[in-house]
């Protein structure tokens, strides 16, 4: 009886620690194309821009690939800039792929925050995305010397 009893509280431990774990280990799901939201966005001291587009797809090896589209007006008219970028989510430095601009970046999770360290020709850039998909919303917080961003993004 006494085994019967400690096998039951075993099999119960491990359905219960199967049950669980994957909701410690799933992040949330970035891919998709998201909507600037310029009203409730702060650009830390620079302009804010017209509008921005960001599409992000997942690829095989913990890679997610950005493109993100800014309008911005200028002393011609409205400009438009689109970068795209490849993130490796492994905690290691890869250099920065696509963007024009040099330097590298180290990405991974922690829970279901998205944390990026950008090393550019300007400084680093401390960046967390987070996404709210209750709500359709992912905020991008970029620190850098030139000051701190805070970017809302909507699901479109």
């Amino acid at each position: 009886m006494r085994i019967r009893q400690t096998l039951q509280t075993i099999l119960f431990s491990l359905t219960a620690c199967l049950a669980v774990q994957p909701a410690f280990c799933e992040h949330p799901d970035l891919s998709g194309s998201w909507q600037l939201d310029v009203a409730a966005s702060v650009f830390g001291g620079a302009p804010a821009p017209e509008s921005g587009l960001l599409t992000i797809s997942t690829g095989p090896h913990k890679m997610f690939h950005m493109a993100r589209t800014i309008k911005a007006p200028s002393d011609k008219g409205t400009l438009e800039r689109t970068t795209e970028s490849d993130w490796k989510v492994d905690n290691k430095y890869h250099p920065v792929i696509g963007d024009g601009e040099s330097g590298e970046v180290r990405a991974k999770w922690d829970g279901a925050v998205l944390l990026g360290t950008r090393q550019t020709s300007t400084g680093p850039e401390q960046i967390r995305i987070i996404a709210d998909s209750g709500r359709g919303t992912m905020t991008e917080s970029i620190q850098s010397a030139q000051g701190t961003k805070t970017l809302i993004w909507r699901r479109r």
